[in-house]
C-alpha cells in the first residue's frame, strides 16, 4: 500500500468490497441478504486492529474506522501509512497522503459486508456457511459465521452485529486453516454524528492514478501492461520497476483486498522456480505462466487454485 510495507500494500475498506458483488447469490443465507440492506443506513465509529501477512511475515496495525452510510474513512494510526487515510464516498475511493498533499485512486468497496475477493472465490462454488453465537465483539453481541469451500476448507470466519449487519471481527485462513490476516474491533460507537467533509479529498491535492502508473513502468520496462480483473476484489495499489534493462525487464505490481496483498510479476525472463519456493516458504504461494510473450507471476498467501483463478482474469 503506497509506502512500501515492503510490498507496498494499503489496507482497504471496513466491510469492502465491488458494486459487482452488492447483492448475495442465491446459495447464501438470507441473513446476508439483510446486512447489506442495512449498509446503507450504518452509522459508526471505532478503532480496530488488523492483522495481515506481508511478505511472509505477519504483521498488526491499529486503525481508525468511520462509516456514514455508504460513506468510509479508515485512518491508518501506524505503519508505513501512519498519517495517510482511505476515503469513500459517491462510488469514488482514494487514499489520501495530506503530507505529501496528494490522492491516490482505488476501487470503489461499495455496500457488501465482505470483501469483493472472498465472495468471488464462494460464486458457483458448493460452499458451507455455519451459524453460531459469537459473544461479545467491543461490546456489542455478535452473531458468529464460518464459511467453508467445496472441500470443507473454512475459507473465513467473522463476528457480525446483526441489527446494524456490522463485521466486528474477521479472520481469513489459508488452504491449511491458518489465520493469514483479520482485524477485530476493540472500540465501536453507533449513530455516531459526522461531518461531511470527513469523507471527502480536499480540492488543490494532486490526483495519482495507480494504472497509468503501470502503464508507464511497463513502458519503461519494454513490457505490455497486464491487470488482475477489479471484479475479483483485489485493487491495485502500488507500483515498482524492478528492471528497465533492455530484454530483462520486471516490473512488480501489488494488489490488496482487505485482508490479502498479492504481487504480481510482470517480465521478460521467467523467475527461477526453486528460488521462489524458497522465498515463499510454507505460507505464501506462487502460480507462473506464459501471456503474449512475457513471463508472469503472482505471488500471495492464497491457496493454489485461487492463485490460478486470479491468474486467468489477468488481461492487457
Amino acid at each position: 500500500m503506497v509506502n512500501a510495507r515492503k510490498g507496498l500494500l494499503t489496507l482497504v475498506a471496513l466491510a469492502g468490497a465491488a458494486p459487482a458483488f452488492a447483492q448475495p447469490a442465491r446459495s447464501y443465507p438470507p441473513e446476508i441478504t439483510k446486512y447489506l440492506q442495512l449498509q446503507s443506513r450504518v452509522n459508526a465509529a471505532g478503532i480496530r486492529n488488523v492483522t495481515l501477512m506481508v511478505d511472509g511475515q505477519m504483521g498488526t496495525f491499529r486503525e481508525r474506522v468511520l462509516k456514514q452510510g455508504l460513506n468510509m474513512r479508515i485512518e491508518f494510526a501506524d505503519g508505513p501509512n501512519a498519517g495517510s487515510f482511505t476515503v469513500e464516498s459517491g462510488g469514488r475511493r482514494f487514499l489520501v497522503n495530506p503530507a505529501r498533499r496528494e490522492a491516490r485512486t482505488m476501487a470503489p468497496m461499495g455496500a457488501s459486508f465482505a470483501p469483493a475477493s472472498l465472495m468471488s472465490r464462494l460464486q458457483g462454488r458448493e460452499g458451507r456457511w455455519e451459524k453460531s453465537t459469537g459473544g461479545d465483539i467491543a461490546g456489542a453481541k455478535t452473531v458468529r459465521w464460518d464459511v467453508f469451500d467445496s472441500r470443507n476448507r473454512i475459507m473465513q470466519r467473522f463476528w457480525v452485529e446483526p441489527n446494524r449487519g456490522l463485521v466486528l471481527k474477521r479472520q481469513i485462513f489459508d488452504e491449511n486453516g491458518r489465520v493469514v490476516g483479520g482485524f477485530e474491533f476493540e472500540v465501536v460507537k453507533f449513530d455516531v454524528e459526522m461531518a461531511s467533509n470527513e469523507f471527502s479529498v480536499p480540492t488543490d491535492f494532486r490526483i495519482i492514478r495507480p494504472l497509468e502508473e503501470l502503464k508507464a513502468a511497463c513502458q519503461r520496462a519494454s513490457l505490455t501492461p497486464v491487470i488482475l480483473d477489479p471484479a475479483l476484489g483485489y485493487n491495485l495499489d502500488a507500483v515498482r520497476i524492478l528492471s528497465a534493462q533492455q530484454g530483462s525487464g520486471i516490473v512488480m505490481s501489488v494488489y490488496a483486498d482487505e485482508t490479502t496483498q498479492l504481487s504480481l510479476y510482470i517480465m521478460k525472463q521467467p523467475l527461477n522456480t526453486e528460488r521462489l519456493r524458497r522465498l515463499t516458504g510454507q505460507r505464501l504461494k506462487f502460480y507462473s505462466w506464459q501471456q503474449g510473450g512475457q513471463y508472469l507471476t503472482i505471488i500471495g498467501a492464497l491457496p493454489q487454485e485461487e492463485l490460478a483463478r486470479l491468474a486467468r482474469s489477468a488481461r492487457t
